[in-house]
């Protein structure tokens, strides 16, 4: 799964010149397995299980503000709530041994962080050697963590929502996961909401699909950790992305009912619709992923899913539903949806979730 050549040459860029001036990713001393998966950087992945709960997010690397930065203006990053912080990556501790997995950040305001998403191009040209890549020595991208969570049911969907057109990052596309970002701020209880990933996620199910299921048992593994790099004319998303595969305690009848009982769920509003898909084979997985790839302009849909020859694939489609998700047509990826579908098949073949073919 190749990056795109922008993408690739932003890396290369901050490399080389960091190389220049005698800094090095703290990345590449460490026995990480760096590897792209389309537009998403994995600064550390691997087959194997690692439980969510021990994966701890640490406040040791400071606080991010405008005055840290070039040409921000500090009336467009007033927080509205400044107590609550958000998690910005530094570094993250070997993750190949049972004891100390740590992501190490700093904190920023979400303001900060979302000026500097609809400014991306203005940031960088002002802000040349602030490091996206993970160079020791320079001051980090301010993107903030966000959770990538792929639900399986206790029956074996797994979830995909299609995003809402009021949803401000890639609306009217598909998703394979449900995000949640860390909130590395205090709470009246506590001074620090989310210590570990997997707080990450409960809070966030609770918020996605209601507390009748934040309360059933669930099971939390971390694929990835790494940086998404999406960048076009008007926007950019640079965020650190936590890769996670959970299993709920629940079939998917009741994830559908959760989904339809009023007032539930908190987040209804950012998605138009919910399918999910039962895969027997990893070959599924990679005959659904080439075959509607974004450059071959065939969009995701149920319809299409369904009525395929050659997918053994199972489809159901939560019932409330928008009308227009069985379009022929389809719907686009969210920009790094495929490669975290991708990185789940290959750990649920490892864990006998999935055979290979």
């Amino acid at each position: 799964m190749d990056p795109s050549a922008s993408s690739r040459r932003a890396q290369q860029v901050e490399l080389a010149s960091a190389e220049e001036e005698g800094f090095d990713p703290w990345w590449r001393s460490s026995p990480f397995e760096t590897r792209w998966f389309e537009d998403f950087f994995a600064f550390w992945w691997k087959e194997t299980t690692v439980p969510c709960q021990g994966v701890s997010i640490v406040r040791d690397q400071g606080s991010l503000g405008a005055d840290d930065y070039v040409g921000i203006p500090d009336a467009d990053v007033v927080p509205r709530f400044p107590a609550r912080k958000k998690a910005v990556l530094v570094r993250m501790s070997p993750f190949f041994t049972d004891v100390d997995r740590r992501l190490h950040c700093a904190t920023a305001d979400w303001e900060l962080t979302k000026w500097v998403d609809h400014h991306i191009h203005e940031f960088q040209r002002d802000n040349p050697t602030v490091s996206v890549f993970g160079v020791d020595g320079r001051l980090p991208h301010p993107g903030l963590i966000c959770v990538h969570t792929i639900v399986s049911t206790a029956d074996g969907w797994i979830l995909f929502s299609l995003r809402s057109e009021r949803t401000d990052y890639f609306p009217r596309s598909w998703s394979t996961t449900f995000e949640e970002q860390v909130e590395a701020g205090a709470t009246a209880t506590a001074a620090q909401q989310d210590l570990t990933v997997f707080d990450t996620i409960q809070r966030g199910l609770k918020e996605e699909f209601g507390d009748g299921l934040a309360q059933r048992g669930l099971t939390a593994t971390c694929l990835a950790v790494g940086r998404e790099h999406i960048v076009d004319e008007e926007r950019g998303v640079l965020s650190c992305a936590v890769l996670a595969a959970a299993r709920l305690d629940a079939p998917l009848r009741m994830v559908w009912e959760s989904l339809s009982a009023p007032g539930q769920v908190e987040d209804i509003g950012e998605h138009a619709g919910w399918m999910a898909c039962r895969f027997g084979t990893q070959a599924d997985v990679n005959l659904l992923l080439k075959m509607m790839h974004p450059r071959r302009k065939v969009g995701l849909g149920p319809a299409l899913v369904k009525d395929h020859a050659r997918l053994g694939v199972d489809v159901s489609v939560h019932p409330d539903s928008s009308r227009d998700i069985w379009a022929p047509s389809g719907f686009g990826w969210h920009p790094t949806s495929r490669p975290r579908l991708y990185l789940w098949s290959r750990w649920a073949v490892r864990e006998r979730i999935l055979k290979p073919r």
